[in-house]
C-alpha cells in the first residue's frame, strides 16, 4: 500500500520535487504549510480589496479563481486520504485539522460578506476623513491625501452643501471610473453628477461609485 507521496528521481531539482520533500507530505495528512500559507495570503488579500469603499470586479474574479484552486486541492488531498487504508487511519487522526480548514475558509467568507474589513478600516479613519468632509461641504479646501487609512485625491460638495463626495483610490472597478466616500448629514445625497450610485455604509456615510 502506498504510504506517501513519491516524487521520481527525475523530478528530484524540480521546484515541485522540493515541495514535496519540504513538507513530508504523506496521505491523510491534513494541509500543511504550503496550503496553509496559500490560504492566509489568499484571506488577507480578499480583506485588503473588501476594505475598499467599492469593489473591483478584476479582484473579484481573481479572488473567486484563487479560492476555487484552492477548494480543488483540498478536496483531492481529502479524497486522496479517504481511498486509501493508511490515509484514513491518518485521517482519523488528524479530523479536527482536516475541519480546521473547512471552518476557517466558512469564518473568512462569512467576515466578509459582512463587510468587517471595510467597517474596521473606515472606523479607524471616520474622524479624519469627517474632517475632510465637512471642510469640502463648506466650499472651503480640504487637506487631501492619507486621511486615517484611506488616501483620499479629490473632495468636493454636494449640491446645497448637503454633504461632499470624497474620491478614494480602490473604490473603483472595470466598469466604474471613480468611487470613495459620500458624507450626507441631511439624509440619502441625490447623484448631483453623472452616474452616481450611492450605498449606506453607517450613519452620515455612503459608499458611492460612478459608472461608465
Amino acid at each position: 500500500m502506498v504510504d506517501a507521496v513519491s516524487v521520481p528521481d527525475a523530478g528530484a531539482r524540480s521546484w515541485w520535487g522540493r515541495v514535496f520533500r519540504w513538507e513530508r507530505r504523506r496521505l491523510g495528512d491534513p494541509p500543511k504549510r504550503v496550503f496553509v500559507g496559500c490560504l492566509v495570503t489568499v484571506s488577507l488579500v480578499c480583506a485588503w480589496t473588501s476594505s475598499w469603499p467599492n469593489g473591483s470586479l478584476f479582484w473579484f474574479l481573481a479572488e473567486a479563481f484563487a479560492w476555487f484552486v484552492l477548494g480543488v486541492v483540498w478536496a483531492f488531498l481529502f479524497g486522496a486520504a479517504v481511498l486509501t487504508r493508511s490515509g484514513r487511519a491518518r485521517l482519523r487522526a488528524a479530523r479536527w485539522r482536516w475541519a480546521a480548514v473547512p471552518v476557517a475558509v466558512v469564518l473568512v467568507l462569512a467576515g466578509l460578506r459582512a463587510g468587517l474589513p471595510l467597517q474596521a478600516r473606515f472606523a479607524a479613519s471616520e474622524d479624519a476623513l469627517r474632517a475632510t468632509a465637512v471642510e469640502a461641504a463648506r466650499g472651503g479646501e480640504p487637506q487631501l491625501g492619507w486621511r486615517g487609512l484611506y488616501r483620499v485625491t479629490a473632495a468636493e460638495p454636494l449640491a446645497a452643501g448637503r454633504g461632499a463626495l470624497l474620491s478614494v483610490p480602490g473604490g473603483s472597478g472595470v466598469f466604474r471610473i471613480d468611487g470613495g466616500f459620500a458624507y450626507a448629514p441631511d439624509g440619502s445625497p441625490a447623484a448631483d453628477r453623472g452616474r452616481v450610485s450611492f450605498i449606506h455604509l453607517t450613519g452620515d456615510w455612503y459608499t458611492w461609485y460612478e459608472s461608465w
